[in-house]
C-alpha cells in the first residue's frame, strides 16, 4: 500500500486520505510475513526436491491463516478501527475492508509466484508484479480525486487481482508444458 499512500499524498486535498489508507496497511503488514515465509519455503522445497510438492494445500493454508488474521477488518471494520486505531479512523471501514481483501489475494499470489520462480519463471513473476504496480498507480490516480482513501483501497485490490490473474495464467501454461 506504500505506492497508494504516496500517490494519494500527491493530490493536494488528500493527505488525510493517505493517513486513512496507511492505518490498515500497518495493521496487515505482519500478515505479509506469513505469506513471504511460506513462499520462501515453497521456493526452497521446489528447487531442491525431485518430488512434486502439492502447492494447493500450502496455498490454501496460507490464504486461510491470512483470512483469519484480517477477518476483523472484513467483518467489523468500524468496531476494529475504533478499538485499535481510535475514533478518528471509524469512517475508514471501506478502506479497511479493501486492504484486507488485497492482503488475502497477495498471500495467494506470493506462494504461487514462489512456485513459478522455483521453475525458473522469474521474468513472468517480475512482469506480473510490475504490471500490478503500474495498474495500481493508474487506479489510484484516477479514483483518488473522487473517492479519496477508498481509491487507494481499490488500487490495492485491483492490482492484486491483476497480479494473481497473471500468475495463475503463467502457472497454467507451465503445467500444460510439463504435461506435454
Amino acid at each position: 500500500a506504500t505506492t497508494e499512500i504516496y500517490t494519494l499524498s500527491l493530490h493536494d486535498a488528500l493527505p488525510i486520505c493517505a493517513g486513512l489508507l496507511a492505518a490498515p496497511s500497518r495493521l496487515t503488514s505482519p500478515l505479509g510475513l506469513l505469506a513471504s515465509s511460506a513462499a520462501t519455503i515453497v521456493l526452497v522445497q521446489r528447487r531442491h526436491s525431485h518430488e512434486r510438492l502439492k502447492i494447493l494445500p500450502t496455498s490454501l493454508r496460507v490464504v486461510a491463516l491470512t483470512t483469519v488474521g484480517v477477518s476483523p477488518l472484513i467483518v467489523a471494520p468500524e468496531a476494529f478501527a475504533r478499538i485499535v486505531m481510535g475514533e478518528r479512523y471509524e469512517g475508514a471501514a471501506g478502506v479497511f475492508r479493501l486492504v484486507a481483501f488485497g492482503v488475502i489475494l497477495a498471500s495467494l499470489s506470493q506462494v504461487l509466484a514462489a512456485d513459478l520462480m522455483a521453475h525458473h519463471k522469474q521474468r513472468q513473476v517480475a512482469f506480473a508484479v510490475i504490471m500490478g504496480g503500474v495498474f495500481d498507480l493508474a487506479v489510484v490516480s484516477l479514483t483518488a480525486p473522487s473517492l479519496g482513501a477508498v481509491g487507494g483501497g481499490l488500487g490495492v485490490v485491483c492490482s492484486q487481482v491483476l497480479i494473481l490473474g497473471l500468475i495463475l495464467s503463467y502457472r497454467q501454461r507451465m503445467l500444460r508444458g510439463a504435461a506435454a
